[in-house]
């Protein structure tokens, strides 16, 4: 098969089902994974695949919570779907991947420490989750929620398992969707919450890096009050709590990212 030939499909098809540059950008690199592993087997002796030039990708509009759109959407929730509210409050003040949020068992959550142990994220590396008011409050009303808890056991069970709390729920599809729909919100999905919880931590004067850095998006550096350089999540997620302690002890936070905090108090 020669490089043209796949050019020709890519385009025919681009065409006929109207894909976006991300979705022929994905089937070219499909192309170029199965001619990689015939090389690797000595099946195939080159790959025309990898000369195929990418399209480019828009980056798209991060979308995020307003303030009404929140009150509303926690409104749908609580009418048709209840006993899901912790997840979504749990959510938005976390930032989490949905499997990251979906996977978690109670043996990752530490409630006297304030904090949920990732040992393995998308892109590779643990991370540790500070955990705020809200969120810890979340947690508690789940496990109040179900007797006989294991730290094995799921935070987020499946009700369908054979076990009650054995197997994790796949993801927030099944409601999710409904309740943004009724709460009347556009060009809204549960990866949003992510940008919802980031942004607010933005706007908040509360980080300090571009947005790609915001939710563990690979390794980044931090520089906090202190002048030290961090890296990895750990800071951005401590930063939640540092929020909450700021609001609760101003005269014990003078400094915050190298500029003096207002606490009303003559020097």
């Amino acid at each position: 098969m020669k490089k043209q030939e796949i050019v020709r499909w890519l385009t025919d098809e681009t065409k006929k089902r109207e894909w976006s540059a991300a979705s022929r950008n994905r089937w070219a690199s499909t192309f170029s994974l199965v001619f990689r592993v015939g090389m690797e087997n000595e099946k195939v002796e080159r790959n025309p695949a990898s000369l195929i030039r990418r399209k480019t990708e828009g980056n798209g509009r991060v979308r995020f919570l307003s303030g009404e759109e929140e009150t509303a959407l926690r409104v749908a929730i609580e009418k048709r779907f209840p006993e899901f509210l912790p997840h979504f409050i749990l959510s938005i003040h976390t930032g989490m991947r949905q499997s990251e949020q979906y996977g978690l068992q109670w043996s990752q959550v530490d409630a006297d420490r304030r904090q949920i142990h990732l040992p393995k994220t998308k892109n590779g590396h643990p991370r540790t989750i500070r955990l705020n008011a809200v969120a810890l409050a979340a947690l508690e009303q789940l496990r109040g929620a179900r007797s006989g808890v294991r730290s094995e056991d799921h935070v987020f069970p499946s009700a369908g398992a054979e076990r009650p709390y054995g197997e994790a729920l796949q993801g927030a599809r099944g409601w999710f969707p409904t309740a943004v729909e009724e709460a009347g919100i556009k060009g809204y999905s549960w990866h949003c919450n992510r940008h919802t919880f980031a942004s607010r931590l933005v706007m908040a004067g509360l980080i300090c890096e571009p947005s790609r850095s915001f939710l563990a998006i690979g390794r980044f550096r931090w520089l906090c009050g202190t002048n030290i350089w961090l890296q990895s999540i750990k800071p951005m997620q401590w930063i939640v709590w540092f929020q909450a302690e700021i609001e609760r002890t101003p005269q014990r936070t003078p400094m915050l990212f190298g500029r003096k905090r207002q606490t009303g108090k003559t020097p």
